[in-house]
């Protein structure tokens, strides 16, 4: 899976998506093109800018976002979009470095060096699998794992390592080469799109439930873990960034929402 990267940045087709349900702020990078707004869900009325993309047009599954939860925003890059260096991470949380966001002149240079750019691991008290069951109950994790076993049998011993571990890249972030995602995207739609009618109608988790509706997004998280340890992916850690909106920026952004939503902007 190794493909190397030429370093002429401005000639290599990257970007990373900042995903979100609105037409939330991006005063900080707004000049920068390799972040761009994704704004998910949208098969309800949405905000959106003249030059965000949208999660519900072309190949898509953005209707099963409540259960997908960021994840429609990847499938969505992944059957629509025609890059070399992928990217994804959300509108409060980034990757950074130093002082800064992640730019994109380092992120090349990052993935000259690594396979994939992750997020810092998250280290909890208990192991994975006790912790998703407290949340989501056994039923879904046993669900996941038989998949894996009769579906994609050379990730489960991977997939149990995980499980068992207390330490976890989380959010479903990621920035990496074009090859790699489209292999960690079939993996982890492949299981999941199995799971999903089976968690609908033999379980009790999708259902009214906010953070229980979101349950496909949960379940994927150590999924990529298991798709770096399986393939031996070389990996860079960066930590994030949580960007919150001071009242200024909110202001601004409320004012830009309701003058869209009337039909003023």
């Amino acid at each position: 899976m190794e493909e190397s990267v030429r370093m002429d940045t401005k000639k290599i087709r990257s970007k990373i998506f900042v995903v979100g349900f609105d037409k939330f702020p991006l005063i900080e990078f707004s000049k920068d093109k390799f972040y761009r707004r994704l704004i998910v869900g949208n098969h309800i009325d949405r905000v959106i800018g003249t030059n965000d993309y949208r999660d519900d047009i072309g190949d898509n599954i953005s209707a099963k976002n409540k259960y997908y939860s960021e994840l429609t925003a990847t499938y969505w890059i992944w059957k629509n979009k025609d890059l070399e260096i992928y990217g994804l991470c959300h509108y409060r949380r980034f990757f950074r470095v130093k002082h800064h966001l992640l730019k994109r002149n380092e992120a090349i240079t990052i993935l000259s060096k690594h396979q994939v750019i992750v997020s810092e691991k998250t280290f909890i008290s208990k192991n994975i699998a006790d912790a998703q069951a407290d949340g989501l109950g056994r039923e879904p994790i046993k669900l996941i794992r038989e998949i894996i076993k009769t579906k994609s049998p050379r990730y489960l011993e991977g997939y149990d390592e995980v499980m068992s571990s207390s330490e976890l890249h989380p959010r479903n972030m990621f920035v990496m080469k074009k090859e790699l995602f489209f292999d960690y995207c079939d993996f982890v739609f492949g299981i999941l799109e199995e799971a999903e009618p089976l968690l609908e109608y033999h379980t009790n988790i999708i259902k009214n439930g906010v953070e229980d509706q979101r349950v496909l997004g949960y379940l994927a998280e150590p999924l990529l873990d298991t798709w770096i340890s399986t393939n031996k992916i070389n990996f860079y850690e960066l930590p994030l960034r949580q960007r919150e909106m001071g009242a200024i920026k909110f202001f601004r952004w409320l004012v830009s929402n309701l003058l869209a939503k009337m039909h003023l902007k």
